[in-house]
């Protein structure tokens, strides 16, 4: 008989399948022989359904099987074990593979889970009110897009110059409601460019601001607030 990991090499891809029970018995191993061969059903299912999602065009993704019954014996086949699933067009959060054996009746289900995985911007360390955010503090991290509700950032660089409205733990992703590029109460400069000619003053920040955002700023000289649209943390533009 061959070895399981010759077994485990090749995988067909199906539709339609019964959700009916096991029709024939499995033969029976020692534990450490059933122990090996779960294992590698369960990484045969997993590289399954990450190359059809990876045939999809999905990228950075995650595929996790859940682990079999130890009371489940896995059957010896003559021939390579199939894997196939019910839909392969839209592979859900928790999907089901169905494992065969072609030269007998026998079948098993394994239940896999799948996470989709973005790179995001998060804190290294627990910071403070006001930190200026930085290299120093920030990292790249790959989290699940389920436990992503708002917007999130991609690189360090997006982030460096701004300040966090609140404290944070580390290992936060940040978003852009937890900083201000220019915060309330800062003093700015203001930009614009008259008659092809760039003149420039200072002001005071009406409000917080992001990159793009605008934001009103009290000029400082006529005291006249104005809109302006953030460029960095110390500049906004005027149009004029």
């Amino acid at each position: 008989m061959k070895s399981f990991r010759q077994l485990l090499t090749t995988s067909v891809i199906g539709v339609g399948l019964s959700l009916s029970a096991q029709a024939q018995p499995p033969t029976l191993y020692s534990a450490n022989y059933q122990g090996e061969a779960h294992k590698q059903v369960l990484t045969a299912a997993e590289n399954y359904v990450q190359e059809i999602l990876e045939s999809q065009g999905s990228e950075n993704i995650s595929v996790s099987a859940f682990p079999i019954d130890k009371r489940i014996a896995i059957a010896g086949c003559s021939l390579p074990y199939q894997f196939t699933m019910t839909e392969t067009d839209k592979i859900q959060t928790y999907s089901t593979v169905k494992v065969t054996c072609p030269a007998s009746t026998w079948y098993l289900f394994v239940n896999v889970k799948v996470k989709q995985l973005k790179r995001t911007v998060v804190t290294s360390e627990m910071l403070s009110p006001g930190a200026l955010l930085s290299e120093q503090n920030l990292t790249i991290a790959d989290i699940s897009t389920q436990k992503l509700r708002q917007t999130t950032f991609s690189n360090v660089s997006d982030l460096e110059g701004a300040r966090l409205k609140h404290r944070v733990r580390a290992g936060q992703p940040v978003t852009p409601n937890m900083v201000c590029f220019v915060c309330k109460g800062d003093v700015i400069t203001l930009a614009a460019k008259v008659k092809g000619l760039q003149i420039s003053t200072k002001g005071i920040a009406q409000q917080d601001g992001n990159r793009g955002d605008t934001i009103r700023v009290k000029n400082s000289r006529s005291a006249k607030v104005v809109l302006a649209k953030v460029k960095n943390h110390t500049t906004a533009i005027v149009s004029i």
